[in-house]
């Protein structure tokens, strides 16, 4: 599994709560002197002579962000992947008002801060192979999050990326910026807000990380539509790979259902249930198992392909938005249909519906029976 690759923090290292769809979302505040790959050897004295380096080829337009004791907020990483270590400083464009010290940049009172500029952040990255600097605007924000590495895939040593975490008032946003062999840098900004979230997570247990971003919007007469993005990791650039809209999708699963109860096609309603090995006997039974309705008459068995009887109606709810818990992949929900057949009371049954880790490949849905729903 790709990780962050950091052996030496300060003391500003702290981790928030991800309580999900929480407005006013807050960031991780994780500065970190990262250490260099494995095979490149940096001290102090070196390091202090690459910040010196790269503070000689920065713009005079810009000033470095600095900690408490002066020493400017960086990465040192090799980053274009010719065995020497290089430094990436985060920096503000020179205005007046605008404070370089990393206390008052991360101080979340600048949100509701009316006459306080928001400061434009920088990336100045100095590759000491070329004795260059290269910079990428990161934009106007009112607070600083943080800033680290991060190791996207266990295969390689590159590419690698580098993270810079900012808060605005509606939310977070995040930076993240890829550097490939050769130098050249990609950015992408992910947004951490009400309607729209992403995470990072390798879908496919190929070692290397992938990005989904959700979105949750209106859509006019019919509840929230959510929608996943799936980006992954294409060469030394992250491309979109596929896109769905969750609620459409998965009332197609339930309809897809419906009919195969309706025209009694067992054989195909099984295939929609994902079983494990302890699972024996009736699997229909044991993913759909019977409730009480209010009347609390006799619970039904789910077992009409037994008795040879059909169904005259089913009926699944309506799916108005996106019932799963974030981060949604990988997690289900329990919902009660009902059936209607051979001029009885209706039976009730209820399900376990579970949305795939890996939405990239098939099925996305699956029913679930009640031991395979504990593992």
């Amino acid at each position: 599994m790709a990780r962050t690759d950091a052996t030496e923090y300060d003391e500003l290292r702290v981790k928030s709560n991800r309580s999900p769809l929480l407005p006013g979302f807050l960031l991780s505040l994780m500065f970190a002197f990262v250490a260099a790959h494995a095979g490149a050897d940096t001290t102090d004295r070196s390091r202090s002579e690459l910040v010196e380096a790269a503070l000689r080829y920065s713009p005079e337009y810009t000033h470095p962000v600095v900690s408490a004791d002066g020493t400017p907020v960086a990465v040192y990483h090799e980053l274009n992947g010719d065995g020497l270590v290089d430094v990436a400083i985060l920096t503000v464009l020179a205005e007046p008002g605008v404070p370089t010290e990393l206390a008052e940049l991360r101080e979340t009172s600048r949100l509701f801060r009316t006459g306080d500029p928001n400061p434009l952040f920088v990336l100045e990255t100095y590759f000491a192979g070329d004795e260059a600097v290269q910079t990428v605007e990161l934009g106007r924000k009112p607070v600083l999050g943080g800033m680290e590495l991060l190791q996207l895939t266990d295969s390689a040593p590159f590419p690698v990326a580098i993270t810079v975490r900012m808060r605005v008032a509606a939310g977070g946003e995040t930076n993240l910026l890829i550097y490939s062999p050769g130098g050249m840098i990609q950015r992408l900004q992910l947004q951490e807000t009400e309607r729209e979230r992403y995470q990072l997570a390798d879908l496919d247990q190929n070692g290397t990380l992938d990005i989904v971003v959700t979105r949750r919007l209106p859509e006019a007469g019919r509840g929230y539509e959510t929608f996943l993005e799936f980006f992954t990791l294409d060469g030394n650039n992250y491309r979109s790979q596929a896109s769905f809209g969750l609620v459409r999708e998965l009332q197609g699963f339930l309809s897809a259902a419906t009919g195969h109860i309706l025209a009694g096609r067992w054989d195909a309603l099984t295939q929609l249930v994902r079983a494990d090995e302890i699972d024996s006997g009736n699997i229909l039974s044991r993913a759909f198992p019977g409730v009480a309705d209010d009347d609390e008459m006799e619970v039904s068995v789910f077992d009409y392909s037994e008795k040879g009887e059909s169904a005259s109606a089913v009926v699944f709810p309506g799916i108005m938005e996106n019932p799963y818990p974030y981060p949604y992949l990988g997690t289900h929900f329990i919902l009660v249909f009902r059936v209607e057949c051979c001029d009885t009371y209706p039976r009730f049954y209820s399900a376990i519906v579970e949305l795939s880790a890996n939405p990239l490949g098939e099925p996305r849905f699956a029913f679930l029976t009640h031991a395979g729903a504990q593992q």
